[in-house]
Formats: C-alpha cells, structure tokens, sequence
C-alpha cells in the first residue's frame, strides 16, 4: 500500500466513526450480527437490545423515516431497500452504530444498489473488498455520505460508482473512494443530470476519478488524485447505443484538488470534450500530461442517427491555478505536455471552438519544453507526428507559445487581454522567463498570493453589462460563466459594478442574470466575482477574499491504514 493511499485514509475514516444521523419520523433499528447489544435474530422487532442479526432484514423491512443503525463487525450483504423515502425529512436511512465501524466485504456486484428509488440516505458504512461500490438507477435523492469505498476487485464490471438511467438530484458528499486498478472510480452517464458531488477524496482509479457523461452536475470541494491515469473527466460519450451514451453539459468544477495524474504523457489533470461546461478555481498540479486537456473525440450518431461532433466547444476555464503539469522526465515529439493543452486525438477535422480561458494562474509547466526536436520542420509537416497541438501559456492568459504550423484547432478561442504580465526577458522560445507568482508556500502546495505578487489586481472582468438600468434582471455579454446552482446549492455571488448580489436564476440563451436584489447599472459596467483591490487577481485565490467558499481544500493529513 502506498504511502499517498495511507496517508489519504485517516481524515476520511475519521468523518464516519463519530456520526449521528438526521431522525426521521419513523421507527429506529438496529442491526448487530455479532450481537454486541443483545442476542441477534432477524425474528427480533429491531431494537438495541433485540436487534436484527442481517442487512437483508432491515432491506425488507424499513419504511419511509426509518433509521437502522449497523452495528459493528463484518457483512457480507448489500443495502439494497425495497422501498423508498418520501421526502428530505422522511428518508430511509442506513448509519453506522455511534464509535463503530461495520464493513461490508466480499459482494460480487455492487454492495449498495439503488434501483427506482428515492430518498435514500448511507452514512459512515466501509465498503472494501468488493466488486464495485454503488449503483444508482433511475433514482433521486440519494445520499451516499461519509462512507470509505476502497479496493474495487472488478470481478464484474467497469465503473466503481455508477449514477446512470436518468438518477438525478442525487448527493456523493464527505467520502473516501479509492484504489481501483481498473475503470473509472465514479461515472455519471445516460440522463444523470442535477447530481451534486463535494468533499470527497477520490484516489487511484484505473480510468479516471470521476467522468461526467451527463449534464448540469456540480463537482466541487474535491481532492482528485490519480498516479493510474486521467485524474477527471468531462467527455461527449459517442461509443455504444445510444441510449447510453452521454451529452456532457453545463457541469460546474470548481474548487478542487485535481493532481497527480499519470503515470504517461497523454494522462491530463482534466481531460474535457464536451462543451458548455464551467472549469473555475481548481488547483492543477504534478500532473504527467497536460493540466487541462481540451480536445475531440471523433464523430458519432445522435438520437435518431444522426451525427454529432464531440469536442471541447464554448467552456469557460477561468481563474483557475496550474503549476508544474507537463513533467514527463523524457518527452519525444509526439510526447509533449503543458500546462494546457488543445487537442484533436482523431484527426478527424473537428476542431476546439470558441472556449473562454482567463485568469489563470500558469507557472512552471513542463520543464521540458526547449526539446530540440519539437520544431523540427519534419515535425510541422507530418500530420502524425504531434497530436497535442501546444498551447502554452504564461500566467495571466496570454498566448507565449504556439505551433502556428499546427494549430489546426478552430477559431473563437479567447486567452484573456492581459499581457503585461510578461516576465522583462520573455521570448517565444523560452519557458523559464516567468514573474514569480510569490506563494504563500510553494514547497507546501499553499498557491494563495502574498501581498507581494505580481498577479494581484491584474485580472479582468469575466463579462459586462449590455445597455443600462435598474431592476433585479441584468443582461451580460456571456451569462455561461456563472451558474444559478441548478437547484443543488446556492447561486454565484458576484459583483456588478459596486455590487455584491447572488444569482436566482439564469437564462442562457438570453444572457440574462436574475438576482435577489433590485440596483441600478450603466452599459459595459464589469461583472465578475467578488474581489477586494482595482481589479480581480489571476489564479483560483484572490487576495484578500471575499469569495467565501471558493477556496480549495486542504489536502488530508493523518494516517490510518486499512
């Protein structure tokens, strides 16, 4: 067991072991197969001191409101309720006894399957040795919290977490998930829109951490670690019929740890080909491929055959930080990564269209770069020789470095106006002539500036203001940069003009913003998040924020192994 998989451990063990669960308005069970409060038999009516002696009991047996503590000890059964909850206050839910840690071992499928259901709560339960950890199927309103899933044996299966077959509204908060050598960790895919996944540490998947083949889903306050391959994923599904393919769209990721991805050239932080998606104030760092991967897939077949292109048209990357991606110790032509990266795997004459990249913090990508053979003028003329077409940026957006040759990658793309940022002896074939951003701590991975750094106040406005007024509905030139929190969280707050108010509502196609104040605003005033200063800083930290819940967690600390 590595040391990275050991260390990540403890914190997330540590969120269960002490749980009590939300009461709900019907009965209270127990299950104790080894009998800690009282002889144990499925013939008991439950309670503490006559409690059930299986899972499978309490699958039959529990109602909307009930709550059945597992006591612990070691099952071989999965939470598989025949019935539902009803509402938020009226779940079924499955909790571990208080101080105690039952484990469920040893399933060949899924130890926890929710098929047609609604209003399921699983809290503080491990999970390990089993074939995968949790499906959830054309269901809504299920919590999956502070469990610990590790050591997938995939005797059946691909996908660890599956949320597929229209589940939506759906919670994966406060859980460790990790050490599967085969497939994707979690997958949402087949209309799993509106689902919401925070606070999770998601570690070593043989795919990727997570891959949203859906829509309208928040990915937020998440460490993603991933040494096996891609660390996350936003891909236009065109493989397979389609009523499982997937339309990846409007997803917000934002605020996580996104590291480590490897352990070859092509393994990229973010591997995004879908459009209309929100990338903001991540953290990307250490990864062997690109920080963030954009790029196409290859043509397809829609709904009712027909065709469809999927590539990485209209997102918008913004303040996000990404340090020292790209590292591959030996790189060759056709092996080069950066901090981004814009990509046709294909070469099927699809292109990555008009995205929106800006304030972003790039410093150290690829210390490789200077290769004597990257320019080759061999290179530039063999359509196969390099396909990662390299954009490489230096921080605050601006281009520093383009194969003009090769970029084949469609119009549209905007980088950020910002070019004063160049460090006093940049030049086009130089990656080492950086502004130091001034970390806090560098060595630490702590990538909030000092007061010092020359990226305070340098941003700019993501959109403006079309035309004056007043009320409580605002047009924008771009309304895609914000979110109203799809009914899952709260709105953005941001900043119009003088004005810190949070979004209710957003129209798209209109560019119109509700808020949940009436002001007052004149035509081309800045819109963007909360900053204190002139102007907003680059990188996923303002200094001095204001921007409450938008700063990246922690990485765990602690170790406990299992």
């Amino acid at each position: 067991m590595t040391k990275l998989f050991t260390l990540l451990v403890l914190i997330v063990a540590g969120l269960f072991v002490f749980s009590v669960p939300a009461a709900g308005a019907g009965n209270t069970r127990y299950v104790d197969k080894d009998s800690k409060g009282g002889t144990c038999s499925d013939s008991n009516s439950g309670t503490i001191s006559q409690p059930w002696c299986t899972i499978s009991k309490a699958n039959q047996t529990l109602s909307a409101g009930d709550t059945v503590y597992i006591r612990g000890g070691t099952y071989s059964e999965a939470i598989v309720p025949q019935t539902s909850g009803t509402s938020d206050t009226n779940m079924i839910t499955y909790i571990n006894y208080t101080g105690e840690s039952p484990i469920i071992s040893g399933i060949n499928g899924y130890p926890i399957s929710f098929n047609n259901k609604q209003y399921i709560k699983v809290k503080g339960i491990t999970l390990k040795g089993n074939s995968r950890f949790a499906e959830i199927s054309g269901s809504n309103n299920i919590v999956l919290d502070g469990n610990n899933f590790s050591d997938a044996n995939f005797n059946t299966g691909y996908v660890s977490i599956f949320l597929y077959g229209g589940s939506h509204h759906n919670k994966i908060i406060n859980n460790f998930i990790g050490n599967n050598s085969i497939g994707d960790i979690i997958r949402t895919s087949n209309g799993a829109d509106y689902n919401l996944f925070e606070n999770n540490t998601v570690v070593n998947g043989g795919h990727s951490c997570i891959n949203i083949r859906s829509r309208y889903n928040i990915i937020r306050n998440n460490v993603f670690d991933n040494p096996l391959e891609k660390a996350t994923e936003i891909a236009y599904q065109v493989s397979g019929s389609w009523d499982v393919m997937g339309v990846a769209e409007f997803n917000v990721l934002e605020n996580n740890i996104i590291r480590n991805a490897g352990p070859t050239y092509n393994y990229n932080g973010l591997q995004l080909t879908a459009p209309k998606n929100i990338i903001r104030f991540n953290e990307f760092y250490n990864n062997i491929g690109s920080g963030i991967g954009l790029g196409t897939t290859g043509s397809g077949l829609g709904p009712g055959g027909n065709s469809v292109d999927p590539y990485a048209d209209n997102n918008h990357i913004y303040h996000n930080t990404i340090y020292k991606n790209g590292i591959l110790v030996s790189q060759t032509q056709w092996q080069i990564s950066y901090g981004m990266s814009l990509t046709e795997y294909n070469h099927d004459g699809t292109k990555v269209t008009n995205n929106k990249i800006v304030n972003n913090l790039f410093y150290k990508n690829n210390p490789n770069y200077n290769n004597p053979n990257y320019y080759s003028s061999s290179c530039k003329s063999d359509p196969n020789c390099l396909t990662t077409y390299p954009i490489n940026f230096n921080v605050g957006n601006h281009v520093y470095q383009i194969d003009v040759d090769r970029n084949v990658q469609g119009t549209g793309n905007y980088f950020g106006s910002d070019q004063e940022l160049l460090g006093p002896n940049f030049s086009q074939n130089s990656n080492q002539n950086y502004l130091d951003p001034l970390f806090v701590d560098e060595a630490n991975k702590n990538f909030k500036l000092t007061s010092g750094s020359p990226y305070i106040d340098k941003g700019e406005f993501l959109t403006k203001t079309v035309g004056s007024g007043n009320g409580n509905i605002v047009t924008v030139n771009d309304a895609m940069y914000f979110t109203d929190g799809f009914g899952l969280v709260e709105g953005d707050t941001i900043k119009i003009g003088n004005d810190i108010v949070k979004i209710t509502a957003i129209n798209y196609n209109n560019n119109q913003l509700t808020i949940n104040n009436n002001i007052t605003w004149s035509n081309s005033e800045g819109v963007s998040f909360p900053y204190s200063g002139s102007a907003p800083d680059i990188g996923a930290h303002e200094y001095q924020s204001t921007l409450g819940d938008t700063t990246p967690p922690a990485a765990p600390t602690g170790a406990r192994e299992i």
